[in-house]
């Protein structure tokens, strides 16, 4: 893997994926495609919030850090420059449907 510097920015996408309600069953699979891109090089991670919409509208969300367990994740952490503001994660979690989870990935 080459060392990547905070200064090294763009072009930058997102992606946003959606889980709706009853299909929440996560099995680790995402994250180990994901490391696996990330290690090859091929994308760099700058971000990554989880996102929840209660059942009465309510939108919670948690940075990568803030996870008790995040497995592998974990060492994706320290090089996270977190370009996400409350205002972005307000505004995804407006269009998601109640109950269900999401990943925003920068």
């Amino acid at each position: 893997m080459t060392e990547r510097s905070i200064d090294e920015l763009g072009p930058v996408d997102y992606l946003v994926v959606e889980f709706p309600e009853g299909h929440q069953n996560f099995t680790g699979e995402a994250a180990e495609e994901l490391l696996r891109l990330h290690d090859a090089g091929m994308i760099r991670v700058m971000d990554l919030v989880l996102i929840g919409k209660g059942d009465d509208g309510t939108v919670m969300a948690q940075e990568l850090g803030d996870l008790e367990d995040m497995g592998e994740l974990a060492r994706l952490e320290t090089e996270l420059a977190e370009t996400l503001a409350e205002a972005d994660v307000l505004k995804f979690g407006e269009v998601m449907a109640p109950g269900s989870l999401g990943a925003v990935l920068v």
